[in-house]
This record gives C-alpha cells, structure tokens and sequence, in this order.
C-alpha cells in the first residue's frame, strides 16, 4: 500500500511543486499538477515511495529534465 512523492523542482526560479501522498502502487500512475505558469520553464522530474504508514521512504530517482 505504498504512494508515491513526486516533485518537480525549476532551478531558474529555485522554486518546486511536490505531493507527498500521491497515488497508491496499485493504481499504476500518478500525475503531478502543475500551475499553468510553470508548463514551460525547465524542471527537473524526481520520484520516490512511501509506506501508508509513512515510517519508511525510499531514495529519490531523478527522473530527468522536462523543456
């Protein structure tokens, strides 16, 4: 039952947009919303995992650059 934490970080404004409990494993996907204003600047992609019970987390995986 655990989530996923995704966050997307935009290094010319040193500003990140994140969810830290995202979808369930089970559900196959997540989508990380981000404000109109953000869609074209370049950002960098992380994901990682977390327990329900939030007692453990795994490392991030940089998942790449976007624009």
């Amino acid at each position: 039952k655990d989530q996923t934490m995704l966050m997307a970080y935009f290094p010319e404004s040193n500003e990140a947009t994140f969810v830290c409990s995202g979808a369930k494993r089970e559900d196959g996907k997540d989508v990380l919303e981000l404000h109109s204003s953000y869609l074209n600047k370049r950002m960098e992609v992380y994901i990682s995992f977390t327990t329900d019970e939030r007692t453990d987390v795994s490392k991030s995986v940089y998942l790449g650059r976007i624009n």
